[in-house]
């Protein structure tokens, strides 16, 4: 369907699965088309091996590794240079850090979207946010290193590393529920008019972040603080 999402044909019927971890160019940017192209190279008419990671994103999409014949999918997008490692939904795994390390080369090798100046190395993720109407900081990838990519794992804001000072308020208006850790190593999210919202701050630096709901607290590990 485009280069991070495919339509699978099961015994049961047709599915639409988008690929976990990554992010390709959308349509309106160089590479759109040509992501779409590397992908079907890879998929179209194989026997697929689906891994599923979420079983809706909410948008009636299964997330999904998805391998022919054991070979990653998702990885060899990245790695050819057509899809970024998707900050956000990547997780803390040997395989999926593994995805930071692969768009490091595939950027020092000039591959696929970073053949380009880095002026023009905007990532998807900031496009649609703008596209939204979103504050989307333009931020400059030159010099950008797997070490900060796999820091940057999980986080709402995937770039924001190192900056303590973005936990003052949501990088995403729509994202407004505040993952916190407290001092017992306790992780606890609080929604808009709980009790302890206002008084809670969230530091990336400790590993807390923001989430868009609370199903996407909880499935990240988080849960409601106790009444």
């Amino acid at each position: 369907m485009d280069g991070d999402t495919i339509q699978v044909r099961l015994d049961s019927g047709p599915i639409t699965i988008r690929l976990h971890g990554i992010d390709t160019p959308e349509a309106s940017q160089s590479l759109g088309k040509a992501a779409t192209k590397a992908l079907r190279s890879r998929v179209e008419g194989e026997p697929l091996e689906i891994e599923p990671v979420e079983q809706n994103d909410g948008y009636g999409r299964m997330v999904a590794k998805v391998r022919v014949r054991g070979d990653d999918v998702n990885a060899r997008m990245v790695e050819s240079g057509f899809a970024w490692a998707y900050r956000r939904y990547l997780r803390h795994q040997p395989d999926d850090e593994h995805y930071c390390q692969l768009e490091a080369d595939a950027r020092a090798a000039g591959r696929g979207v970073w053949a380009g100046p880095p002026e023009l190395w905007r990532a998807p993720w900031e496009l649609r946010a703008s596209s939204r109407g979103e504050a989307a900081p333009r931020v400059s990838y030159d010099g950008e290193t797997a070490e900060r990519c796999v820091v940057a794992i999980g986080r709402t804001n995937p770039v924001a590393t190192g900056d303590s000072s973005a936990g003052a308020a949501s990088p995403d208006a729509a994202c407004r529920i505040k993952g916190n850790i407290n001092a017992l190593g306790e992780r606890i999210y609080h929604v808009p008019g709980g009790s302890s919202y206002t008084d809670t701050r969230i530091d990336p630096d400790r590993g807390e972040r923001w989430f868009c709901s609370t199903n996407e607290a909880e499935r990240a590990g988080w849960r409601a603080p106790r009444r």
